[in-house]
């Protein structure tokens, strides 16, 4: 991507605010990444992508907005919903900073599962709702946030539990890729680590 002169040019030019110059992603993906978003959108744009911890899903779900201003020729209006505010601050501060856009993008929203639960869904207006941490967002208050209206979601997580896939196909779609903490080991992602347990006492 930094050798694509043209690429860059449109990057430095990104403006969350022009309805007629779509954000493009400037860093580049890693081939498990690319694969994820193809199996995604193949799929119509709907389901569940399972990859371990630190292989980039974030990337994956910043892949699918490019995608989708491309394909609508404007900004796709997306809300991202997890379980805390913590990682949703992660969210934004990445959204930023990959796509070069300043604080306050009006058509890029995050929402806790919580502060969903009193909310009129109906009255939500979204194109793309990414559910991260799909696995912790599946109580039966929580549960409510699967259901926003949305033609394209994207659920992400790196441990779902076989008894919920029936529950995720339903509201979002079908698993569409996976990726193992040993692929991405191999494949020189993750660097090889050995874990230990320490136990002390207090």
């Amino acid at each position: 991507y930094l050798i694509n002169d043209l690429k860059w040019f449109t990057f430095t030019r990104n403006n969350p605010n022009d309805k007629f110059n779509t954000p493009l992603l400037l860093p580049a993906p890693w081939d498990h990444q690319n694969t994820a978003l193809n199996h995604w959108w193949q799929n119509g744009g709907k389901g569940l992508i399972e990859m371990a911890t630190g292989t980039g899903k974030t990337h994956v779900a910043f892949l699918a907005i490019e995608k989708l201003a491309i394909e609508l020729k404007r900004p796709p209006k997306v809300m991202v919903v997890s379980d805390t505010r913590q990682l949703l601050v992660q969210w934004k501060n990445s959204f930023y900073e990959a796509f070069s856009f300043e604080p306050d993008v009006k058509w890029f929203e995050t929402r806790t599962a919580m502060g969903l639960i009193r909310e009129d869904l109906s009255k939500l207006d979204v194109d793309l709702l990414i559910l991260d941490e799909i696995h912790k967002l599946l109580g039966n208050q929580f549960k409510k946030s699967l259901q926003i209206t949305a033609k394209y979601k994207m659920c992400l997580s790196a441990t779902v539990q076989p008894g919920t896939i029936n529950f995720i196909e339903k509201h979002i779609g079908k698993k569409v890729y996976s990726y193992t903490l040993k692929e991405a080991v191999n494949d020189g992602v993750i660097v090889p680590f050995t874990l230990k347990i320490f136990i002390v006492n207090l």
